[in-house]
């Protein structure tokens, strides 16, 4: 078995910091999100007009999952 060259170990830190950057920019879309509908919530508990959200919770809640399963993936 051949060891790990220098360009190879710079060529997966590379790789661990572009997956580490996507699983932000995720985390912020994510928190954006439910600061949106947090928000959407109140205005619409104010006015007396609050609709249950469906497929948009559904979708919000799987991607939710599916990044942490990746992240469980990831850490063991």
């Amino acid at each position: 078995m051949a060891a790990a060259t220098e360009g190879d170990s710079r060529r997966t830190e590379r790789d661990v910091h572009r997956a580490g950057r996507h699983r932000v920019r995720a985390g912020l879309l994510l928190a954006g999100y439910g600061t949106w509908r947090y928000r959407d919530v109140d205005r619409q508990l104010d006015a007396g007009l609050f609709t249950a959200a469906g497929f948009t919770a559904i979708v919000t809640a799987g991607a939710v999952t599916f990044l942490a399963l990746i992240a469980l993936l990831v850490l063991v």
